[in-house]
């Protein structure tokens, strides 16, 4: 009997669920007409839409590729139409330097089997996928993976060529990787739509839809706007940036805070290298960690670090036990961790912090100060950006007060607010949800899907300009 209602119930929310996103997409179809008249205009079809299998990005897509199929042809990605299955190349297989041991194997191979652009997508992908202790006691991959590489390259040129212009809602990892450089080697488009908001044109493979390469400055432009949005921002009250509120929520720290220096954690498996240089200095998380803990450790120097877990990093499997085992690993005491102080009074007090590549290092240059950083997702001019191992290993060994000396200009203030408040502006947010889905759950996709719906309805259309990443 018991079965029987859950049964029952079950069918009820499946129902709920595709009645919810069948409306969802086609009051999308109705209401990008401005926009797919902007993308017929600029853009040659036939189009491809290559989302990530979730409710409000398969309701963007399609209602949008619905929408411009009057005119084009266009069609929607449904699945991955060539699969690789990347653990089942995995073989496990200790080694003394663990997974750097592997990275290491990894890029040679891809430059033996000529596919060195994938490299770091490759990187990423088994990063996400593989068992956690493997990044300690490291891995190999069969030969036979890169035979099936190769095959799954040559089976999407072909299946790609049939198309001019490519959407996509992310370029992290293997598969959306592949597409976009598929479309940029045949001199075709690729566009950045997600619903989270935004549309944007890219323009490069390395370049991701977080990439700030050009320092620009439209502060004066804009400026009560923008106050206006690092205001909500740095009170917790942003909704377009789902870490906003966790990590500018209300403090409760009340321990007093010693003058440290701090280090910004990233979630270890979340695409590591969705922009990447040619000759990255370290080329995941994980060797980035470990190398600046190496040196903390050598120099027996914990006690003048605190350290900040990212503030989504639960959201990813196995993030609890990758930091645990590293500070099990370097015996780090639990203070260092504990009475890390809130992100906004790490900004208030101007502590000099130091990331791979994390949006901190806007959020201090907004701040009027600088952060030690390695990654050039963002440009250059918005912080310390430190371009070796040896000279890292230097400015993570800087005594505090010198570390401290990390002013930076009016100008490149205003740039940091402009581009931070830019970064996270929405140019359709009458085609998407408020908050984008970003976890499981009936009760969190069904809400999504309403908001996207209410949104769709109520929301006016402005005039489109698609902009240029």
């Amino acid at each position: 009997m018991k079965f029987i209602i859950e049964k029952k119930y079950f069918r009820i929310f499946n129902y709920i669920f595709y009645f919810s996103l069948f409306l969802s997409t086609n009051l999308i179809k109705i209401k990008s007409k401005k926009l797919c008249n902007k993308i017929s205009s600029n853009f040659k079809g036939p189009y491809l839409f290559k989302h990530y299998r979730v409710f409000d990005a398969i309701a963007l897509h399609e209602g949008i590729s619905k929408n411009l199929n009057k005119n084009s042809i266009s069609s929607c990605l449904n699945e991955n139409k060539f699969k690789i299955n990347f653990l089942s190349f995995v073989e496990k297989n200790s080694c003394k330097n663990g997974f750097l041991g592997f990275q290491n194997s990894l890029w040679k191979a891809c430059k033996k089997n000529n596919i060195k652009n994938l490299y770091y997508p490759i990187l990423d992908t088994f990063i996400r996928t593989i068992p956690w202790r493997y990044f300690f006691s490291g891995f190999k991959i069969d030969n036979k993976f890169f035979v099936k590489i190769k095959k799954i390259i040559n089976e999407y040129e072909l299946f790609y060529s049939k198309y001019n212009t490519l959407f996509l809602t992310d370029t992290a990892y293997f598969e959306n990787q592949l597409a976009k450089q598929i479309f940029f080697n045949n001199k075709k488009k690729v566009i950045y739509l997600n619903p989270e908001g935004k549309i944007n044109e890219y323009q490069n493979e390395n370049y991701s839809e977080y990439s700030l390469k050009k320092f620009t400055n439209f502060y004066q432009k804009n400026s009560v706007e923008i106050e206006k949005y690092l205001c909500k921002r740095y009170d917790g009250k942003d909704n377009n940036d789902p870490n906003v509120r966790f990590s500018f929520s209300k403090d409760l720290h009340k321990k007093k805070i010693k003058k440290r220096k701090i280090l910004f954690l990233h979630a270890f498996r979340d695409a590591n290298n969705n922009t990447w240089n040619k000759n990255e200095t370290f080329d995941s998380y994980f060797e980035w960690i470990k190398f600046t803990l190496d040196v903390i450790n050598q120099k027996n120097d914990f006690q003048n670090w605190y350290i900040k877990k990212h503030p989504l990093g639960s959201w990813y499997e196995n993030e609890t036990e990758i930091i645990n085992k590293l500070i099990k690993q370097y015996s780090i005491p639990k203070s260092v961790f504990e009475d890390c102080p809130s992100t906004k009074k790490i900004l208030e007090q101007r502590m000099p912090v130091y990331t791979n590549n994390g949006t901190i290092i806007l959020e201090t240059a907004t701040k009027g100060y600088a952060t030690y950083f390695c990654k050039l997702r963002f440009n250059r001019r918005f912080g310390f950006f430190i371009s070796s191992k040896k000279k890292w290993k230097k400015v993570v060994t800087a005594p505090y007060e010198k570390a401290a000396k990390n002013r930076i200009s009016k100008k490149i203030q205003e740039s940091a607010k402009y581009n931070l408040w830019n970064l996270y502006k929405k140019n359709i947010p009458e085609l998407c949800p408020t908050q984008p889905i970003k976890r499981n759950g009936y009760f969190v996709i069904i809400a999504a899907l309403y908001n996207q719906i209410f949104n769709t309805i109520f929301l006016k259309s402005k005039n489109f300009r698609i902009p240029k990443l």
